[in-house]
């Protein structure tokens, strides 16, 4: 199913409801889906960008695949699932360090 023009509180729902968000982006500048799918104890299959560095853990929270390996993708996708109470699990153990607060304080420090 393809749904669009989905406002903020459905976007949550829909991830809240998701087994796993797939997201075969080859390019990412920062990745705050994938903070938002942890949140809410949603498991990622991705390729291994850098931006996702220290957020996603490979065989934790996430499966990884390296970049344009659309097999990889699928594959995760399936260990996933397979042990899904694991990685389901591990989706908010790093979240606090992306809260609010401390990504306010790094920015003020460039800032300054």
């Amino acid at each position: 199913m393809i749904k669009q023009d989905c406002n903020n509180e459905e976007v949550v729902e829909l991830m809240a409801r998701a087994k796993i968000l797939v997201h075969p982006s080859s390019i990412e500048g920062q990745g705050i889906i994938m903070l938002e799918a942890l949140s809410l104890g949603t498991p990622i299959v991705a390729y291994n960008l850098p931006a996702y560095e220290g957020m996603l853990l490979n065989g934790r929270n996430c499966k990884l695949a390296r970049k344009e390996d659309v097999k990889g993708l699928c594959d995760g996708a399936v260990k996933i699932l397979g042990n899904y109470d694991f990685y389901r699990g591990n989706c908010g153990g790093l979240l606090e360090e992306f809260s609010e607060e401390k990504v306010m304080n790094v920015l003020r420090g460039i800032i300054e």
